[in-house]
């Protein structure tokens, strides 16, 4: 039974831009994020993470979710221990989600991902309001050294 409202919200979920945390950064380095750009940003992570935890999200909610988890690691690494601990941890209850993705062909939320992933998210948003654009061009450079991907 689809209803117009279902159909609707399905629709705005088909054309987000995922990969618009990279596409925002490549202004001057000094420049902090507009509201509407942060809105860019966090939108397809906090999307993802709500597909997720409803058990109908894909693989590419989780990957948007590991990205932005993996953009709060390094960040973290320079800003306090506890926050990095934060953080790491969420980035493990996220493998975690990926791992089982992968074995089942089912998303599915654990206990630990519950409580962990949250406050991570938190960060992630406090990232993109304080952080200026060359801070995040550094951190998602580093992000994609540690995946193999820039050389």
């Amino acid at each position: 039974m689809k209803t117009k409202h279902r159909t609707a919200s399905q629709h705005k979920r088909r054309h987000r831009d995922d990969l618009a945390v990279y596409k925002t950064v490549g202004r001057s380095a000094t420049a902090m994020l507009t509201p509407s750009e942060i809105t860019t940003c966090a939108l397809p992570v906090h999307v993802g993470w709500e597909a997720v935890k409803t058990g109908k999200g894909s693989g590419r909610d989780v990957r948007v979710i590991t990205e932005a988890l993996s953009i709060c690691v390094i960040a973290a690494e320079e800003i306090d221990p506890f926050l990095e601990e934060t953080s790491i941890s969420a980035a493990q209850a996220i493998y975690g989600i990926a791992e089982r993705y992968a074995r089942i062909g089912r998303i599915g939320v654990d206990a630990d991902a519950l409580r962990d992933i949250p406050p991570a998210l938190e960060f992630y948003d406090a990232l993109l309001s304080t952080a200026t654009s060359g801070q995040l061009f550094g951190w998602m450079e580093r992000v994609m050294q540690v995946k193999g991907v820039a050389q």
